[in-house]
């Protein structure tokens, strides 16, 4: 891989890996293989997807071999929510990913592993309207608080301004 990002730098051209199998998917493939492409070359295609189209570089996600790409997610203090089929091909990952992220943490409280029985990876892409989350494609921004300097357990109760924004809110939803 070094000897062909090196090539590409030099020419300033840079190789495609491929995209998903162009359609019809032969029947010896792998389940998944179809799913994909029949999403991604079918109707989840876009002209710029990268998937529905040449692929990623060849050399594009070298770096991901050196990142410990999981190493600091229990640090996350956000709330999370990994949604997976239940019968993705992927679904090890998010079970693994959703595993270090809780992990030693102090913040497990706002993280969830939501697995959707009986779903393989692509029906959670466009279907969202057949129940997979009801909310989710309708939810709307109702508004913004902001509070500040709060960066550590308990420490909301002293931004009264903010508290009471958001309480206000909550009462209008």
């Amino acid at each position: 891989m070094n000897t062909l990002r090196t090539e590409e730098y030099k020419k300033g051209e840079y190789s495609r890996a491929g995209g998903c199998v162009p359609l019809p998917v032969p029947d010896d493939l792998p389940f998944f293989v179809k799913d994909y492409s029949e999403y991604y070359k079918g109707r989840g295609y876009h002209e710029r997807s990268l998937n529905s189209n040449e692929g990623w570089n060849s050399i594009g996600c070298q770096s991901f071999m050196n990142q410990p790409i999981l190493k600091y997610s229990n640090e996350i203090r956000s709330a999370v929510l990994i949604m997976h089929g239940e019968k993705a091909h992927s679904y090890y990952f998010g079970k693994d990913a959703y595993e270090a992220m809780i992990k030693n943490s102090k913040y497990v409280a706002n993280k969830e592993l939501l697995t959707i029985p009986d779903a393989v990876h692509t029906d959670l892409y466009d279907s969202l309207d057949e129940g997979w989350v009801d909310c989710f494609g309708k939810a709307k921004l109702k508004g913004l608080v902001t509070g500040g300097g709060i960066s550590a357990p308990n420490e909301a109760g002293s931004h009264k301004n903010a508290m009471q924004k958001a309480y206000e809110l909550g009462k209008r939803l």
